[in-house]
């Protein structure tokens, strides 16, 4: 069983983005999953999607992302053996079979992610966008996180390896983890309209001479495209 967080807060997207992202998943993938929402919102869901109440109080320092941190504790949700977690953004759109992504082999004891190939970031591998790991395994992010957290929001910003402050969840994750699965970079892309002809040229490279995207059709290779202004 795959169990696929969410999250979802602020105003900068709205519960269209997360049904949409639902939606598309139930399209694309053919296998056994459970779709939750882990929101401090109130408004009401499209129908299959399981939301989780997201207590800020709890943790007013935390910041935005790094409540992504939360999914890695231990039975956030309940589990059966060998059920695997993944986790993504709702920014994100879903355009082809997901079965290579989601059906991608990540052992126990590490975390699967995608290619970054549209940024030239040297220090974190993997991507924030995406996440897969055996469920109760890697708790030790949720429990190192949660000792200091306020350490871990602004490390990377300190260190200049993010450039806004409190940027640096992925980084955190990567730190915390040594062994990491990466699909291949032909499988997900990062889209800016105004990044066109940069991001092409670098699509070209990872997928032996693809097209990123004709019109508003994509390679058929990509599965999944995370539209987002940070693009590296």
């Amino acid at each position: 069983m795959l169990h696929i967080f969410t999250l979802y807060y602020g105003n900068k997207f709205t519960k269209d983005n997360v049904n949409n992202l639902y939606k598309q998943i139930k399209k694309y993938y053919k296998g056994k999953f459970t779709f939750y929402c882990y929101t401090d919102k109130k408004e009401k869901l499209a129908a299959g999607i399981k939301k989780i109440k997201l207590i800020r109080e709890k943790n007013p320092n935390v910041r935005e992302a790094w409540y992504k941190i939360d999914f890695f504790k231990k039975d956030f949700v309940k589990y059966s053996k060998d059920d695997m977690c993944i986790v993504m953004d709702i920014d994100q759109e879903v355009v082809n079979n997901l079965e290579p992504l989601f059906d991608m082999n990540v052992p126990k004891g590490s975390i699967g992610s995608i290619d970054k190939w549209w940024t030239l970031e040297p220090a974190c591998e993997l991507d924030g966008g995406f996440y897969k790991w055996h469920a109760n395994t890697l708790t030790h992010v949720y429990d190192t996180f949660y000792q200091d957290p306020m350490k871990w929001m602004t490390k990377y910003w300190k260190e200049r390896i993010v450039t806004i402050p409190y940027f640096g969840e992925q980084n955190f994750v990567s730190e915390m983890t040594d062994k990491h699965v990466i699909a291949p970079g032909k499988l997900a892309a990062r889209y800016r309209e105004d990044k066109y002809k940069q991001l092409q040229i670098l699509y070209f490279s990872v997928s032996d001479g693809d097209i990123l995207r004709a019109g508003d059709i994509w390679s058929e290779n990509i599965v999944l495209v995370h539209h987002s202004k940070y693009i590296g």
